[in-house]
């Protein structure tokens, strides 16, 4: 199943980074136990030609992409402004709203827009990509949350996104 999921994405990324960060995403999302996680996570991208020079890590990287994917998208770019010393004053300036708006969304309290989240991967210097992933996988994943159905829903889904971007 997994490396159906894995083959199946491989055209749309260009940039291996943000492949295997995808891989490592499904992987801990499908496979509770972090050790099994590890062994598949290897296997998969040794199936794909993808050396991690940090293989011997991969427990490592594993952790980091769990913290990364607990965080929030607010948590993301409160830490992210913080970094580059930017007053939230300053960036809500430059998105052009309020800055309670701006504290709200950082805080969760309340959505950025998906252009806002572009606007801010690149006041932030994130990778819009990353960001935007980041953004809507939140989205999905609180409507789906407390569905028993959940994971067949996401598994429909990506179908659906298939077949929609074949008839473009």
């Amino acid at each position: 199943m997994i490396y159906e999921l894995k083959t199946a994405n491989l055209g749309i990324y260009d940039d291996k980074t943000a492949f295997t960060q995808y891989i490592i995403i499904v992987v801990i999302a499908i496979v509770p136990d972090h050790d099994r996680a590890c062994q598949v996570l290897l296997k998969i991208l040794a199936n794909v030609n993808i050396s991690l020079l940090l293989t011997k890590n991969v427990k490592y990287i594993v952790s980091n992409v769990i913290m990364d994917v607990m965080k929030t998208t607010g948590e993301i770019l409160r830490e992210s402004r913080e970094k580059k010393g930017l007053l939230l004053r300053q960036v809500a300036a430059l998105l052009d709203i309020d800055t309670a708006i701006l504290s709200k969304v950082e805080r969760g309290a309340r959505k950025a827009t998906k252009e806002q989240i572009i606007r801010l991967a690149g006041i932030l210097d994130l990778k819009k990509d990353y960001l935007l992933i980041q953004y809507l996988s939140e989205k999905i994943a609180y409507e789906l949350a407390d569905e028993d159905v959940a994971a067949k829903t996401l598994k429909a889904a990506e179908k659906r996104v298939k077949y929609l971007k074949s008839k473009k």
